[in-house]
């Protein structure tokens, strides 16, 4: 079996629901610590091995050293879930490093955290704990501070976990609901819980710096996709960028220019702003939702290339945290 066959047998990958709080019941729960980067899909069939995105893009040529890595592992069919990530000096993942890894190579990490597929066996239907546990042999014999490093179940209070995470420059933390399957999508199985709100946004044009023309950023403009199949309107990000962003961002957007707004609720803007295909993806850190439904106080961490204008959804979380605790 090739690689692009297998993938084709463990997609869609699961996906994790946003909550407000920890869920009750953390006794019923695995804890992890949310990395801050790619999600990759490592895929091994005799020699073969690629590492693809979620949506089943190949990335293996931007983390061959990766790629190499699970290369060693035992096995002849392997499918591994986990994050690619660029770690700062302290070893903290920092999602803005990774948009220099080709002219600055970063320290890469792949925290993985699931495995879908071993030795032609299927092991999504098997609860959490099984699947970890053969994730643990699988890599038990890797060294430490190697490029794939297992991601570990936290112990301790829920709480003092979160603020420890958020104290750290960490994303937050993610709880796994114990004897779950593996199942693709976003599932409420799998919580997410972060330190602060941040999500993906598609950028519809941009205002100029002032002072310039057209050749560099000075707020970007942002929309979502919302129910009714069109980008709305979401706000400008203004701060974030180094002064090499806002020109490299400038070039990329004047070559989808468009003279009308692609956005439903687009803001009268004195005739400066300077619209764009929604082509680009980027990456927002914000406070809050603003009773418009726009991002407060926004700041850009970076382009995704891994991911598409399409999949920009307005991210909320409910006002429970997750499903009811399933019974002992």
């Amino acid at each position: 079996m090739q690689p692009e066959q297998l993938l084709q047998r463990v997609l869609p990958v699961q996906l994790a629901t946003l909550v407000r709080q920890l869920p009750k019941g953390a006794s019923n729960y695995v804890f992890e610590l949310k990395f801050d980067g790619y999600r990759i899909l490592a895929v091994k069939a005799g020699r073969g091995v690629r590492l693809f995105s979620r949506a089943g893009q190949d990335w293996t040529a931007e983390f061959e050293p990766i790629a190499a890595a699970i290369r060693g592992l035992a096995g002849d069919e392997l499918v591994v879930d986990g994050e690619a990530c660029a770690l700062d000096a302290r070893g903290v993942p920092r999602f803005q490093l990774l948009q220099n890894r080709l002219g600055h190579p970063p320290r890469l990490a792949y925290f993985v955290f699931d495995l879908l597929w071993e030795g032609g066996d299927d092991l999504r239907p098997l609860p959490l704990e099984q699947r970890r546990d053969r994730l643990t042999r699988l890599t038990r014999r890797l060294p430490d501070g190697g490029l794939i490093t297992p991601s570990s179940a936290l112990s301790g209070d829920p709480e003092a976990l979160l603020r420890a995470a958020c104290g750290s420059g960490l994303e937050g933390i993610i709880a796994k609901e114990k004897g779950s399957p593996y199942a693709g999508g976003r599932r409420p199985t799998w919580l997410k819980i972060k330190c602060t709100l941040g999500q993906e946004f598609a950028i519809v044009g941009y205002l100029p710096l002032l002072g310039t023309r057209r050749g560099e950023v000075g707020s970007l403009l942002v929309a979502l996709k919302e129910g009714d199949g069109r980008f709305h309107y979401a706000g400008k990000v203004g701060t974030g960028f180094t002064n090499a962003e806002r020109r490299r961002l400038g070039k990329l957007l004047e070559t989808d220019h468009v003279d009308a707004p692609p956005v439903v609720g687009a803001p009268r803007l004195g005739g400066i702003a300077r619209w764009a295909r929604p082509r680009y993806v980027a990456q927002v850190e914000f406070t809050e939702w603003t009773e418009g439904g726009h991002a407060r106080h926004p700041s850009f961490h970076g382009l995704r290339d891994d991911k598409t204008p399409d999949e920009c959804v307005r991210e909320l979380a409910p006002r429970t945290a997750g499903r009811p605790p399933p019974s002992p």
